[in-house]
């Protein structure tokens, strides 16, 4: 009789174990599945400030930096955890016509619009230039106004640098940036240079639709890791 009252007691013990943790897995699934994460895609330049300009099809930096800008977006929309920002999603800039500083005007429309949707990512996209032409690669920078900006960079990196091994041979290191886009919130931010348009070779991988989505592929992978396995 005894045995079959501690066997009763236990079969309770165990129900109400089971439906407490049903209960609960059952809260926090909807907490994770109804949070949403906000990242904003900030595409360089815009309107009369095309940026870097091709070395050989004069094709501005404005105009890649926004298609890779809505590639990346287009697959951040997938995820049912992530809601995407774009800071300009059309050729032109953000200033207004009327302004005397059209640049100053674009800069602070665009951390406007970041502060307004209180991110936890911020991914500024960019196409690189220098002097020498034989630089190239796709590099990732970032500032020290976050103490997580170094890392989210690295997973940017480490992401990005699947494509420097396959079309240069060789991977980079994130590096500390001085750009106003990634040092002007304490959100969480990197800005990634694509590859450089002063390089024949970079510039004609960046009018590569193909090479184009393997790189927005990349940088979502970058995005998706660093919100799903540090933030959640």
């Amino acid at each position: 009789m005894k045995s079959i009252k501690i066997f009763l007691a236990v079969i309770l013990l165990l129900g109400c174990y089971l439906c407490v943790y049903t209960t609960v897995h059952a809260i926090l699934g909807n907490a994770l599945e109804n949070h949403r994460y906000v990242v904003v895609i900030d595409a360089g330049h815009g309107g009369i400030d095309g940026g870097a300009v091709g070395i050989k099809t004069g094709v501005k930096e404005s105009d890649l930096t926004l298609e890779i800008s809505k590639l990346i977006a287009s697959y951040l929309e997938a995820s049912s955890t992530i809601d995407v920002v774009l800071t300009r999603d059309s050729p032109d800039g953000l200033y207004s016509e009327k302004s005397k500083n059209k640049k100053l005007d674009d800069l602070n429309k665009r951390k406007s619009i970041i502060l307004s949707y209180n991110p936890c990512l911020v991914v500024s996209i960019h196409c690189n230039k220098f002097p020498n032409p034989n630089r190239r690669g796709a590099q990732v920078f970032f500032s020290n106004t976050n103490e997580s900006n170094n890392y989210f960079a690295s997973i940017l990196q480490m992401n990005v640098n699947m494509l420097n091994s396959k079309y240069l041979n060789r991977t980079f290191s994130a590096l500390m940036g001085d750009y106003f886009i990634i040092k002007c919130t304490s959100f969480t931010s990197a800005l990634v240079e694509c590859g450089f348009l002063s390089n024949s070779e970079d510039e004609k991988l960046l009018l590569d639709p193909i090479y184009l989505d393997e790189l927005a592929r990349c940088i979502h992978a970058g995005i998706l890791s660093f919100v799903l396995n540090i933030i959640c």
